[in-house]
Formats: C-alpha cells, sequence, structure tokens
C-alpha cells in the first residue's frame, strides 16, 4: 500500500500488530472504513515510520485515530503541529510500567510517571487533546501467560502480574474513543493483580505446569494497577475479568 494515500478513513490505525490488527478488524466489522499502518507495509497497510515527516504527510483525514506503536518525542511535536487537526479523536496506547507506585504497591491514573522517552511522547500527544490509555501487559491467543513460565521468559516471584486480555483492551479502545474525555488518561488492565507465585501452583495443579530451573527474574518494580477510576468513568467492565479465568479457554483452544 507503499504510495497509495487514502484522502479521508473513518478510522486510522498507526501500528498494526497483535492488538491494532484486531481492532482494525472489529472496526471494519461494524461497517467503518479503517486504514492500517506498519513500519514494513505488510498485509496491505500504509507504510508509515513516525521518524519521517513525508510519512506523517502521507495519514489520511481521519475521524478517529488510534496510536499503538511506541510514540518518540523526536520530531514528534513539530509534525503534531502540521498534522494534528487531520487524525481527529486521538487515542494514544502507552504502558502501565511507566507508572511510578505509591506506598501501597498501587498506581493509579494519574500516578507519577517516569520520565523515558516514550512517556514524554505520550504527554505531548495528551496536551494536545489526545486521550492516553496506560495498558497493562496484553494476552490472548499466541500470547498466554503460563506459557511464559514453561518457557522460563518469567520466573516465580511473589511480583505482582497485571493483564488485560487483548479482546477487552480492543473493546475499551472503543469506549474511550467514544467516551473519553480530551487530554485524560486511563489504564486498561482487568483490576485483578496476580501474584506470579500463586498462578504457579494453580496451574501445576490444573496443567501440570513444568517449571525450567533457570527462569528471568523482571528487575521491574513490582506494583498493582488500579483501574477503579478508569472503570467507573468510561461504564466498562471486562469480559474476562481474571487471568485465571482466560488462561483457562485459551487452553480449551488449544
Amino acid at each position: 500500500m507503499d504510495g497509495i494515500v487514502t484522502q479521508k478513513t473513518d478510522v486510522l490505525v498507526i501500528g498494526a500488530g497483535y492488538t491494532g490488527h484486531r481492532l482494525a478488524q472489529k472496526l471494519r466489522a461494524s461497517g467503518k472504513s479503517v486504514v492500517e499502518t506498519t513500519r514494513s507495509g505488510r498485509r496491505d497497510t500504509l507504510v508509515f515510520d513516525q521518524s519521517h515527516a513525508t510519512d506523517w504527510a502521507k495519514l489520511p483525514d481521519a475521524g478517529t485515530c488510534y496510536w499503538l506503536c511506541a510514540a518518540q518525542p523526536n520530531g514528534l511535536a513539530e509534525n503534531l503541529d502540521h498534522h494534528r487537526q487531520r487524525l481527529g479523536k486521538l487515542v494514544v496506547v502507552g504502558s502501565t510500567s511507566s507508572l511510578c507506585a505509591d506506598e501501597q504497591h498501587e498506581v493509579y491514573e494519574h500516578s507519577p510517571r517516569q520520565n523515558s522517552p516514550r512517556a514524554i511522547a505520550e504527554e505531548t500527544f495528551r496536551r494536545t487533546g489526545a486521550c492516553l490509555l496506560l495498558a497493562a501487559g496484553i494476552y490472548g491467543p499466541a500470547r498466554n501467560p503460563l506459557d511464559w513460565l514453561a518457557s522460563g521468559r518469567v520466573a516465580v516471584s511473589d511480583k505482582w502480574l497485571n493483564l488485560i486480555h487483548v479482546e477487552d483492551l480492543v473493546s475499551l479502545l472503543r469506549v474511550v474513543a467514544d467516551k473519553g474525555r480530551p487530554g485524560a488518561t486511563y489504564v486498561a488492565a482487568d483490576g485483578n493483580p496476580n501474584r506470579w507465585r500463586a498462578l504457579a501452583a494453580d496451574w501445576q495443579r490444573e496443567f501440570g505446569l513444568l517449571l525450567p530451573p533457570d527462569a528471568r527474574v523482571s528487575k521491574r518494580e513490582s506494583k498493582r494497577v488500579n483501574t477503579s477510576w478508569t472503570l467507573d468513568q468510561l461504564d466498562f467492565k471486562p469480559s474476562i475479568a481474571d487471568v485465571r479465568q482466560g488462561v483457562r479457554a485459551l487452553m480449551m483452544q488449544d
């Protein structure tokens, strides 16, 4: 799709990866016209690299834009000055990992954020009226947390795990576009943090999970994502309210 520019679309999905492509499919099924972007142009998507001003100029005008790639600050303010109005209602996806926990190890929508390049870029977006949705870990088909333990990607520990199923994240993105206040920050998680040790014990009993001896221990700060304000403000309830329920469904699909 490189070089083919659609002048106007109902929805623009920037970053049509694991979540973005599923979102685009749902929106098309509801009758919306959708343009997806990737850096490679795969799956008939529009090539877009946020560091290239010429790629910004190729973006179509959109009623709603979902930004699902990791935002970078270099040149962002200038590109937004030129193109922000063409992007319509803008929803930017970030990560809850950028939130700093309080003394109770909880994070909220308005917790202080780390001063990372991505967080700086997301704040630049927010100041233009974009809604910011900070997502916890995303799981679903081909992303089973049980496999993360079995492969040694993560170790059994007392660290908290905060997740959201990809289908719930897609639904919440649409709700934020519909109901979110310009410039507001929301969080996306199922609202039921679990410790890795408890999950491993449950999955050993239920599925015979075998744990490798050399699993990697995360150095990230352990914290729980509190979703109460977001769920109340947006009148949203996840359909998969706990990772145990989600993993059970994934195992049945396999």
